[in-house]
């Protein structure tokens, strides 16, 4: 008499982290069939539930929520979602205009350009 020993089955895990599924068991692929075993013992009671682990769901939720919430600031306030309010340029007092000026004439005479 001939006894085979059976392949040890691992646990499904997550496509994207790769983390073992918590609430399903550890079967062969034969095994997870309709008639060895019903739905509710190969899924687990939530959205993307016996498919995704936990911390991959609470993400794309968390997510979603936040991009609503940013469409919705969007529509409330159009100039200021995403980017920095700038601020207008003040305008420049005489004083400064001509203080420029004269650094820009003194400039130009020590590099001989104004002499004639």
């Amino acid at each position: 008499m001939v006894q085979y020993r059976t392949k040890k089955a691992s646990f499904p895990k997550c496509p994207i982290t790769g983390q073992r599924l918590a609430g399903i068991k550890a079967l062969r692929p034969s095994e997870y069939s309709n008639k060895r075993m019903s739905k509710r013992q190969k899924s687990v009671n939530r959205i993307y539930g016996g498919c995704l682990s936990h911390g991959v769901v609470r993400e794309r939720i968390v997510r979603a929520f936040l991009l609503e919430e940013q469409k919705i600031v969007k529509k409330v306030r159009p100039g200021l979602a995403g980017t920095k309010q700038r601020r207008a340029p003040e305008r420049e007092s005489a004083a400064c205009r001509f203080q420029r000026s004269q650094r820009s004439v003194s400039c130009a005479v020590s590099r001989g350009q104004l002499c004639g």
